[in-house]
């Protein structure tokens, strides 16, 4: 004998339709930071779980936030990472089958490319311009930029970056 489960109907049918649909609001949110619209930090972590070794990486992470935080508050420091966000999506969004922007946390942003190492290297400059063209209030925003083959390499070279441009 075979068993065959029915299409749901009536009040089971709608109650189905919501459940998929509140699924669906809750992983966007689990997956997106809200602030910024990049990938979460949970998406992030999850997505470096999954890396292939073909990637490369951008580590970008804001100079003197703490400064900003401390002189025009939190709100407003705020108001600056989503509007940092914002930019760096848009410098990505011409490669965004290749590329995609997380926030894992602070004033930290990282794009995984799949890509080499040199294609991550015009994305950086492009992130690096359109930043450092960023005025956001009575604030110039500028940040430090690392490129490399792992999260690591790129992180280091963007520490270097930002001891020698302060």
């Amino acid at each position: 004998m075979t068993y065959t489960l029915a299409q749901p109907t009536g009040i089971f049918a709608l109650l189905s339709i919501n459940l998929l649909m509140e699924n669906h609001r809750l992983t966007q949110a689990l997956n997106t930071d809200p602030l910024t619209g990049a990938g979460s930090p949970y998406a992030y972590h999850e997505r470096r779980r999954s890396l292939s070794g073909s990637e490369s990486f951008i580590v970008i992470d804001l100079d003197r936030f703490k400064s900003i935080n401390d002189t025009y508050g939190h709100q407003f420091g705020d108001f600056v990472l989503a509007k940092v966000g914002e930019t760096i999506s848009r410098c990505v969004r011409a490669d965004h089958d290749k590329c995609r922007l997380y926030r894992p946390g602070g004033d930290e942003f990282v794009v995984i490319l799949n890509a080499p190492v040199n294609a991550a290297q015009q994305v950086a400059q492009r992130i690096e311009q359109a930043i450092a063209a960023l005025v956001v209030g009575p604030v110039s925003v500028s940040a430090s930029v690392g490129v490399g083959e792992s999260v690591g390499e790129a992180d280091e070279k963007m520490y270097r970056d930002k001891d020698v441009s302060g």
